[in-house]
Order: structure tokens, then C-alpha cells, then sequence
């Protein structure tokens, strides 16, 4: 008898967690869990081949904003051999976002860049881009962005992944 009902309750137990649905997918707004800073630090490597590659620092923050604005910054800093502490370009991305279901679409309206060799001047363009949305999860303050890449005549499924900042 007792092993029936440990047993029944086991089922139910699987059954109940199995069932569970993410926010996203029960209608739940989302829009909170973005608002606030999130960053991601890498080190690229740069180079033709295994023998002159170079590392590169690279800071990339995302700011969600309640108004449903959102801007995205990009730093890149240079070589670690050379000038690691040295910002040689940024990119700066402002515009809107919107969260439908498990996805998150950005529209972009104003792209500011500079490159220290090859753009030495600001330059600001005005745009009135066409939304693109990017698949997402929020775990343990960590926003991972699923998107297609195209890094050379193929789209690759991509993931990147930010954490939460202050």
C-alpha cells in the first residue's frame, strides 16, 4: 500500500514539473526582466593564420530601458601585446525594442561609429531600420540572444550571451 502511494505521488510529481511552462510562453509580460544593464567582455582573436593571431579585448553592453527604448554600446580595445588599455573604436546603436512571446525585435534608428585606423571621424547614421528579432532566455541573470549569422555564404544558427550589469 505505502509503496502505491509513493509510487502515485512519484507520477504526479513528474507530471506536474514536466508540465511547467516558461513566462514567456504563459502570456506573461517579460518586459521587466530586460530593463536594466547587461554586458559581455570577450577576447577576439585577430590574424590570418595560427602564427600572427593577436587578441583583442572587446566590451559589448545592452541597456533595456521601461520606455522601451534600448541602446547598444560596443568597445574594442587594442592589441594585448601593444595597446590593451587603449579604446580603437566604438559602435553605438540606439533605437526600440519590443518582447513577443519568447522573442525580443529590435528596430534600430541612429548607428554612431569610430575605428582609430580606418573611420578617424565620428560618424552618426540616421536610420529607420527594419525590425529583427532574436529568440531569448533570462536564466540566473544571464540574457542569451538566439539569431542567424552569416559569416560567409551560409546562415549558422548563433548564440551570444550577456550578464547582468549594474
Amino acid at each position: 500500500m505505502n509503496f502505491r502511494i509513493f509510487l502515485g505521488i512519484t507520477v504526479l510529481m513528474i507530471l506536474f514539473f514536466s508540465c511547467e511552462k516558461k513566462d514567456s510562453e504563459l502570456g506573461i509580460d517579460l518586459t521587466d526582466k530586460f530593463i536594466g544593464n547587461w554586458q559581455l567582455i570577450q577576447s577576439i582573436p585577430s590574424g590570418r593564420s595560427e602564427l600572427d593571431t593577436r587578441y583583442f579585448i572587446s566590451e559589448r553592453n545592452l541597456r533595456f530601458e521601461t520606455n522601451g527604448k534600448y541602446s547598444h554600446t560596443g568597445y574594442n580595445y587594442g592589441f594585448d601585446d601593444e595597446n590593451p588599455n587603449e579604446i580603437v573604436g566604438s559602435t553605438e546603436i540606439i533605437g526600440n525594442f519590443d518582447i513577443k512571446g519568447d522573442s525580443i525585435f529590435f528596430r534600430n534608428k541612429e548607428i554612431t561609429s569610430w575605428d582609430k585606423v580606418f573611420r578617424p571621424i565620428t560618424q552618426t547614421t540616421f536610420v529607420e531600420g527594419q525590425e529583427y528579432g532574436n529568440r531569448f532566455e533570462i536564466e540566473d541573470d544571464v540574457l542569451t540572444l538566439y539569431y542567424i549569422s552569416y559569416p560567409a555564404d551560409a546562415p549558422i544558427p548563433t548564440q551570444i550571451s550577456y550578464k547582468r550589469g549594474e
